[in-house]
C-alpha cells in the first residue's frame, strides 16, 4: 500500500457541528469495515467505524478509544485520509477518517449488525452512509487492485453478500 493521503490533521470543524472521527483498519490489502444497526440514523448501511469526538479530545485519541470500545481493537492511527459531510438530527456532522492498523486485542463488535474485511473492489459494491463516500473513494485508491488516481471505483449500492463473520 502507498502512503496515506496525508499526515496531517484534518482541518478545523466548523462551530457547532458534530465531529466524529472513523478508521479505515487495514491489514493484508483489506479494510474492517461495519454495517450499521437497523436501529442507527442511515441503518444498514456501511460505515467506518467510529466515533464522536469528546469535547477537549484529540481526533487520533478519540479514535483510538472508540474502536477499543466498539470492536475491542488497538490500533494505531496513521494518515488522514478523508472528510466527509452530512446531517444528522438537524445538525451538522463532520467525519475525518484516518487510516489505522490493527495492533492488539481480538474483534469483538458490540454496536453494528454486521462486519467485514474487504478489499478495494468489494468496498466499492457496498451501500454505504454518506459522510463516508469520501473516504470510500481515497481507500480504494490506496488499497491493491484500486481504481486508477482520478476514479473513484464507487458503483455500488445494494447489501453486501458477506455474513456478519466477515472476510
Amino acid at each position: 500500500m502507498t502512503t496515506p493521503v496525508s499526515t496531517l490533521d484534518p482541518p478545523p470543524v466548523p462551530p457547532g457541528a458534530i465531529h466524529v472521527v472513523g478508521a479505515a483498519i487495514v491489514s493484508a490489502g483489506r479494510c474492517l469495515v461495519a454495517q450499521r444497526s437497523a436501529a442507527m440514523d442511515e441503518a444498514l448501511k456501511w460505515e467506518f467505524p467510529g466515533g464522536k469526538v469528546e469535547l477537549g479530545e484529540a481526533p487520533r485519541e478519540a479514535l483510538a478509544r472508540e474502536i477499543e470500545e466498539e470492536l475491542g481493537l488497538a490500533v494505531e492511527v496513521q494518515g488522514f485520509l478523508a472528510r466527509g459531510e452530512g446531517w444528522s438530527r438537524g445538525r451538522q456532522l463532520v467525519l475525518d477518517v484516518f487510516l489505522a492498523h490493527p495492533t492488539t486485542g481480538e474483534l469483538r463488535p458490540v454496536e453494528h449488525q454486521a462486519h467485514g474485511w474487504f478489499d478495494a473492489r468489494e468496498l466499492a459494491e457496498l451501500d454505504w452512509a454518506a459522510a463516508d463516500l469520501p473516504a470510500v473513494a481515497a481507500l480504494s485508491r490506496l488499497l491493491p487492485g484500486g481504481p486508477p488516481d482520478g476514479q473513484t471505483g464507487l458503483g455500488g449500492g445494494g447489501a453486501s453478500p458477506y455474513d456478519a463473520q466477515g472476510r
